[in-house]
């Protein structure tokens, strides 16, 4: 299995990543042409990334609005984090 680099949610999560130094052919897959994978559930609220049933591949317009409401509740998380 390969990792690919991501963009974490949170900037307090930025790392460095190198690709690796050896060739691999990659093949096309029609099946994810326009694709972009997404986690049903992010990791920071507890997704699993090695589960598939937390992947899907969706359309780049559905994407963009997904990360964005992700994005809009963990901003309103940090803001008002709940008492414990």
């Amino acid at each position: 299995m390969s990792a690919l680099p991501t963009l974490p949610l949170d900037a307090q999560y930025l790392s460095l990543f190198s690709l690796p130094t050896t060739q691999t052919a990659l093949q096309p897959d029609d099946r994810f042409e326009q694709k972009i994978k997404l986690y049903v559930k992010p990791i920071v609220f507890g997704g699993d990334a090695g589960s598939e049933e937390n992947i899907r591949w969706v359309s780049h317009e559905e994407h963009a609005r997904l990360v964005k409401w992700w994005n809009e509740k963990h901003l309103s998380m940090k803001a008002h984090p709940d008492p414990e």
